[in-house]
C-alpha cells in the first residue's frame, strides 16, 4: 500500500486487534496473533489464528482491513518441540 506507514500499521493493528476481542466475546474462534511490517516494501504481514477462514474474513470485514488476500499458513518454529499439527 503506497505511503504506509508505522504509526498507519498501529492503528490498523489496535482496530484488528479490537474486532478480533469482539468476535471471541460473540463466541467466534479467532485471534489476532501481530504483524510484521516491512516499510521497503509498504508491506503488511497480518497474522490471526482461527478454526475457520470465514472468522477471518469476518475478522477483515468488521474491521474494514482490506486485507488483499488470506492464506492458510503453518509456523515451523525453532524449536521442534514445540510444533503444534493443526
Amino acid at each position: 500500500m503506497p505511503g504506509l506507514t508505522l504509526d498507519r500499521v498501529a492503528l490498523d493493528a489496535a482496530r484488528i486487534r479490537e474486532v478480533a476481542r469482539a468476535l471471541v466475546a460473540e463466541g467466534w474462534a479467532v485471534s489476532y496473533l501481530g504483524s510484521t511490517f516491512l516499510p521497503a516494501e509498504e508491506t503488511v504481514f497480518d497474522f490471526l489464528e482461527a478454526d475457520l477462514l470465514e472468522h477471518v474474513h469476518e475478522l477483515d470485514r468488521r474491521a474494514s482491513a482490506g486485507f488483499d488476500r488470506v492464506s492458510v499458513a503453518v509456523s515451523i518454529p525453532s524449536d521442534p518441540s514445540e510444533r503444534r499439527i493443526p
